[in-house]
């Protein structure tokens, strides 16, 4: 006899049933189950050909069981668009080709800017002068400590050699400019040395020194950012380094004022040595290092 025209033993398995209850051990009287011979003849999950005997039961209930739920799940129209979502995958935008597009007209149009700013200005960045039109901002040079003796050996008096100035601990590099900060320049009382005092005062000539003692808190807070600001984002100067300095003796004397006429052009203001006047002639040096 088929498993097909012989009544299944399952089909009085309830849905509601769980596995656990047909794993339990049954105990049946001697003599009653029939010769595994002569029972019908099922297949399980892995293609095995089984018979219904009693030892059996428990798997073939829970196969009926596990069956049962899973007509009973699919017949939930939710559960059926869950699983469709789940098995379906969504579409991956096309990240690609979009970072691309914007990449082009990225490029057309930084190419525009140039074309347009060499035939209006002759330049291609518009006469940008600033920190960012240098290599050293993007790729900045080792930066270096300095002794004082080492500083002093830059003071512009070797032609071609290196010109440093600092300015409260932090040294610049001005060697682009040597007509201003080099030998003879209007500037070269600055170079060699940290001259912070001078920087804030205007008088090079007694306060070529780093003691900040005796000044205001606002006569530091304008003119030392400023003038580090200036050094820092010019277009032909960097930062070099730092200098190291002897702790100052607070029992040492604080520098006087400023002698009468020794105060540099445009120093303690804030002003850049090239906005100063260059030579003192009328209407001279508005910009010297142009």
């Amino acid at each position: 006899m088929s498993s097909s025209s012989t009544p299944s033993p399952l089909s009085s398995a309830s849905p509601a049933e769980s596995p656990e209850s047909f794993l339990a051990p049954r105990k049946s009287p001697v003599g009653s189950e029939p010769g595994e011979r002569g029972l019908p003849k099922v297949r399980d999950v892995y293609g095995r050909t089984v018979s219904l005997k009693r030892a059996n039961m428990p798997f073939l209930k829970w196969r009926k069981w596990k069956e049962d739920q899973a007509k009973l799940q699919a017949s939930k129209p939710s559960s059926s668009s869950e699983s469709m979502s789940e098995k379906t995958p969504a579409p991956a935008p096309a990240t690609r080709g979009a970072a691309f597009r914007l990449a082009r007209v990225l490029l057309n149009v930084l190419l525009v800017s140039i074309l347009l700013s060499l035939f209006i200005t002759g330049d291609p960045l518009w006469n940008y002068q600033g920190k960012w039109r240098r290599l050293k901002t993007y790729f900045p040079p080792k930066q270096e400590t300095f002794s004082e003796a080492q500083l002093a050996r830059h003071d512009g008096t070797q032609p071609g050699g290196r010109i440093l100035l600092a300015i409260d601990g932090e040294v610049f590099d001005v060697s682009k400019n040597p007509r201003i900060y080099g030998k003879g320049g209007m500037y070269h009382a600055a170079v060699g040395k940290d001259a912070a005092r001078a920087f804030v005062t205007g008088c090079f000539k007694e306060h070529d020194t780093y003691d900040l003692r005796g000044l205001s808190e606002d006569e530091l807070q304008k003119a030392i950012p400023r003038w580090k600001a200036f050094f820092t984002n010019h277009k032909d100067y960097f930062k070099a380094g730092t200098v190291a300095h002897p702790p100052i003796e607070p029992s040492s004397s604080i520098p006087g004022p400023c002698g009468k006429g020794a105060r540099a052009p445009g120093a303690g203001k804030g002003r850049a040595p090239e906005a100063a006047g260059a030579g003192g002639g009328k209407g001279q040096g508005r910009r010297a290092d142009l």
